[in-house]
C-alpha cells in the first residue's frame, strides 16, 4: 500500500480577521448553551406549545426556591414539578468550552501547518 502525504494548508489572517475569529469563539458557548435550552424545551401535552412559565416558592430567609412549577404560557396546563438546571449567556463566555474554542484558533494557522 502506497504512503499517504499529509496535507499542508497555510493560513494567513490579518489583524482584523483575528479580531473576528476571536468573536466567534466568544459567542459560540452562549450559542451552544442557547441551543441546549431549545434542544430542552418541553412541548405542552394539551396544546403542543413551547411557551412556558415557571411559577416558583422561594424561602425569604434564604432566597433558595422551595419548589418550582413548570406551566404552559398558553393554556396553563402544568408540565413538570422538577426544577430543570439551566445555562443562559449573554454576549459573556460562561462556560469552559468557549475559552477552549477561544484558545484553539488563536494558533489555528500553526497548528494546521504542522498537521499531518
Amino acid at each position: 500500500m502506497a504512503k499517504r502525504k499529509g496535507i499542508t494548508i497555510e493560513l494567513k489572517f490579518d489583524d482584523k480577521s483575528k479580531l473576528k475569529l476571536r468573536a466567534i469563539a466568544k459567542h459560540a458557548g452562549a450559542l451552544a448553551d442557547e441551543l441546549d435550552r431549545i434542544d430542552n424545551l418541553k412541548e405542552c401535552e394539551a396544546c403542543g406549545s413551547y411557551k412556558t412559565v415557571t411559577e416558583s416558592l422561594i424561602d425569604n430567609d434564604t432566597n433558595n426556591v422551595i419548589s418550582a412549577i413548570v406551566k404552559c404560557d398558553d393554556c396553563g396546563n402544568e408540565l413538570s414539578n422538577q426544577i430543570k438546571e439551566t445555562t443562559l449567556s449573554i454576549g459573556n463566555v460562561s462556560s469552559k468550552t468557549a475559552v477552549v474554542i477561544a484558545d484553539a484558533l488563536k494558533d489555528l494557522s500553526v497548528r494546521l501547518e504542522g498537521s499531518e
